[in-house]
């Protein structure tokens, strides 16, 4: 049944007639008895005795007009709650980079301009998070990119890239500083290494503050981002400007995801 019958039946009895129920719910009579006949036919019931052109409750009637107040306010409620309370919860994943580097100050705008969207925003890595927002475990991530997938959507928001830091000379079997294989980081170093060195060892640390004094100190190398290496300008002598590697961050969603808080999310970006 439809909540248009209900209002128009309840309208009835309150009202002490079809006329008068037309009249506060803005419509024609002839409109009024059609929900009414309606509301009978899918209950199988007849609500109202005719007689002439008076109307009474049947027993049946009376019982579904006092269940039908109920639900209706049950419905009122229910719609004050939810505007009173329209806060929206986002679950955002993202690397490292995304959420230490270029998130902060879009976030802070974004709330400030959104104060009932709550965010909860978890780092991962790359194939990890392109797994989760497969299985709409997050509703956006940010990550490497393009996606390549019939499921997801993506969008270029901000660049990157790595630059190779060194203290060493290249040499033969140099020691290369990386993150775990779960890094997309990690196969683009390896990529790398195979095309322009005869041999090599990476050694996994998950740190760039602690490569970045090894490498100082003259130990190994690595691939740094640049937004690392613009926050730590005392390491900037120790690029190697003959290699970087490109590495932009995209803000990637799951298609069949509809929420308008999402979406509106994604258009902010698409403004900046």
């Amino acid at each position: 049944m439809k909540i248009k019958e209900l209002e128009a039946f309840i309208a009835v009895v309150d009202e002490g007639g079809i006329v008068k129920a037309a009249e506060k719910m803005f419509c024609v009579p002839s409109n009024i008895s059609k929900l009414i006949n309606e509301l009978e036919s899918r209950n199988e019931q007849t609500l109202f005795n005719r007689d002439h052109r008076e109307l009474t409750l049947t027993p049946y009637g009376r019982f579904f007009y006092e269940q039908s107040k109920k639900f209706i306010n049950d419905v009122e409620r229910f719609k004050e709650i939810t505007l009173q309370s329209q806060e929206i919860k986002l679950l955002i994943g993202g690397i490292d980079i995304a959420l230490d580097y270029f998130l902060p100050k879009y976030i802070y705008r974004y709330q400030m301009a959104n104060k009932n969207v709550n965010f909860q925003i978890l780092r991962g890595y790359s194939r990890g998070l392109e797994s989760m927002i497969s299985n709409h475990e997050y509703d956006l991530i940010f990550s490497d990119g393009p996606i390549k997938s019939p499921r997801l959507d993506s969008k270029l928001v901000f660049e990157e890239q790595l630059l190779l830091v060194r203290n060493i000379e290249i040499g033969d079997n140099p020691t290369i500083y990386s993150y775990g294989k779960t890094c997309t980081y990690r196969e683009y170093t390896e990529q790398w290494a195979r095309e322009y060195l005869k041999d090599f060892r990476i050694i996994e640390i998950e740190s760039y503050p602690l490569m970045l004094t090894l490498i100082h100190s003259g130990m190994g190398m690595a691939f740094i981002p640049n937004s690392i290496i613009q926050q730590n300008i005392q390491f900037k002598p120790f690029v190697d400007s003959n290699y970087s590697i490109k590495c932009d961050i995209y803000m990637i969603w799951h298609k069949l995801n509809k929420s308008s808080a999402l979406r509106k999310f994604i258009e902010y970006f698409s403004l900046e």
